[in-house]
């Protein structure tokens, strides 16, 4: 006996799956799925109905088990050249500025190191850099997640990180913002928002 995930064409029957004999534990009727335990042999049969789409048996998530990973960004930038990554190893994006210019950076998040920032929206605090969309802090961890030795790398985990909050909180912005970002940049360089 396993755990599948039944997937139905149509409206969601549990007693089909009980007529196979599977113990329906979970019906997800928006989706059309049912979570049920039953023997390999009952789960290939119901397979072969015209109302089910599929039957596949469920597996268990688990964290990843490497010790650190060097994400899509990381990868990239350095597209597997050697001469770049030896590079990068050196440097690590030391005594280089990034700034971030989106829906602001998470100063709390415990893998990025914020040294400062601005928002540069319209009518909106410019000392309130937070991110609460999540796109921006996203964007910063690709930029300049620390290296911890474990979880996820930045392509410059050294580098001076700075937030630019030129997008709102639903991820919007105007035109009038992205041009004060110039100023604000011309102003602040070399990017000291603090």
């Amino acid at each position: 006996m396993r755990y599948y995930l039944i997937g139905f064409v149509g409206p969601v029957g549990p007693s089909l799956v009980r007529y196979y004999s599977g113990e329906v534990h979970y019906v997800l009727r928006a989706t059309r799925i049912v979570w049920a335990r039953m023997r390999p042999v009952d789960a290939g049969r119901l397979a072969c109905r015209s109302e089910i789409k599929y039957v596949e048996p469920d597996s268990p998530v688990l964290p990843l088990e490497e010790p650190q990973i060097f994400p899509w960004g990381v990868r990239r930038v350095f597209c597997d050249r050697a001469h770049l990554r030896k590079t990068w190893e050196m440097t690590r994006g030391r005594e280089a500025t990034v700034a971030v210019l989106d829906t602001g950076i998470d100063v709390q998040h415990p893998c990025l190191r914020v040294r400062g920032g601005v928002n540069v929206l319209v009518d909106e605090d410019p000392e309130d850099f937070t991110d609460r969309q999540g796109h921006g802090t996203w964007v910063a961890g690709i930029a300049a997640a620390l290296d911890e030795g474990s979880g996820v790398v930045g392509v410059a985990p050294e580098a001076e990180l700075y937030s630019v909050k030129v997008l709102d909180d639903r991820g919007r912005g105007s035109r009038i913002s992205r041009n004060d970002v110039s100023g604000c940049i011309i102003e602040h360089q070399p990017l000291s928002f603090s």
